[in-house]
């Protein structure tokens, strides 16, 4: 308390930039609950949104997302939840490591019902920092390895390409990916069964936790489920176990600093080659909010309006942030 009544004594006889030193010594000292926050503008798989941005995780910064929590409504018939802890640790500059295993509940003729989908393994990695010439770019890669909860067995990879570029309404980001798939392959149908007398077909898509019963960022596997198609929509062949899904799309965001909100919306494409032939088109809208200086929670609504099938779903997650230096020594 002396050092503090003894700056007020001396400012009125201080220049002036030593009565600002002091005074912000002093709001340093008096409101230390002021703390930048900054983790509500970092969008990841997700996180709210499908379509991220090219930021990664600070060096040594743990991120633990125990609330990752997804509810589908599969062609106004079905419901479908999911649970998604992930992990995620920025191992070295601009590099960051994932960990998530979706948990998937479906309705009851669903074979299998649930259980563990998986889990996946991915890294992020940072480019450059944004300049007044060149956007922010980012690579990423996932392995995903099925587990008893999946439709389909099997091991699937992914990869994807980000650019983030800042203008003064805001932040436009674009997302191109590619990711491998794995199905059932379906029975013949029965030679004595008429093609017009045919039921419907049942197919297996691609589903994960995330983003609408299939992968939610441009590394999500794909795990089926069965549902009626329309044959116009969607190409079924049988005799394939899987395939090729490319992904394209497109996100605004629009920050609030001093409320720490950040609210973004997205449009994206997926195109299924090999078992699955499809196109589907979806768009999403979602927010993130800082509650603390180290906690984030986001929720997000989603709506694939044309496809092999039209579905609508809700998301919320709440990231808790540590700073964690793990194995990885400093260097300075």
């Amino acid at each position: 308390m002396s050092s503090v009544s003894v700056r007020f004594v001396l400012i009125p006889f201080a220049s002036h930039r030593m009565r600002m030193v002091t005074a912000v010594t002093i709001t340093a000292m008096a409101a230390p609950v002021l703390f930048a926050q900054s983790e509500y503008r970092n969008i990841d798989g997700t996180k709210p949104l499908r379509i991220e941005d090219a930021s990664a995780a600070e060096r040594h910064e743990l991120d633990w997302d125990p609330l990752a929590l997804r509810m589908d409504r599969v062609d106004g018939r079905a419901y479908r939840l999911q649970w998604e802890p992930k992990l995620s640790y920025g191992i070295l500059p601009r590099t960051e490591l994932k960990l998530r295993m979706p948990i998937a509940a479906r309705e009851p003729s669903a074979k299998p019902r649930g259980g563990v989908v998986g889990v996946a393994v991915s890294a992020f990695h940072n480019l450059n920092t944004e300049s007044r010439i060149l956007p922010a770019f980012a690579f990423e890669g996932e392995l995903f390895t099925s587990g008893s909860g999946a439709n389909a067995s099997g091991s699937s990879w992914s990869t994807r390409a980000i650019a983030t570029r800042s203008f003064g309404f805001g932040r436009l980001h674009a997302n191109v990916g590619y990711a491998t798939y794995r199905t059932r392959p379906l029975p013949p149908a029965p030679p004595q069964q008429p093609l017009s007398a045919a039921p419907p077909p049942i197919i297996d898509m691609p589903c994960a936790m995330a983003s609408d019963e299939r992968a939610p960022d441009a590394a999500r596997p794909a795990e089926l489920r069965a549902i009626p198609v329309t044959a116009s929509l969607v190409t079924i062949d049988p005799t394939k176990n899987g395939g090729g899904r490319m992904l394209a799309g497109i996100a605004i965001d629009k920050a609030f600093p001093l409320q720490s909100v950040l609210i973004v919306g997205d449009a994206f494409v997926e195109r299924y080659t090999g078992a699955l032939t499809s196109t589907d088109w979806t768009t999403e809208l979602g927010a993130r909010h800082q509650l603390t200086p180290r906690t984030v929670v986001n929720f997000a609504y989603g709506n694939r309006f044309s496809g092999s099938s039209r579905s609508w779903y809700l998301n919320t997650g709440m990231s808790v942030s540590f700073a964690f230096r793990m194995f990885v020594a400093e260097t300075r």
